[in-house]
């Protein structure tokens, strides 16, 4: 297999409560901030 797409609908009202939802599923995302510390 090459590659796969997987799209995920939800219910959620907000990006904020998806977001959640997906990471409560153990989804990894990357950081947003872009602190250079």
């Amino acid at each position: 297999i090459l590659g796969m797409d997987i799209t995920f609908v939800t219910t959620a009202t907000t990006d904020v409560e998806a977001l959640e939802l997906l990471k409560q599923f153990g989804l990894p995302f990357k950081n947003q901030n872009n602190t250079n510390q």
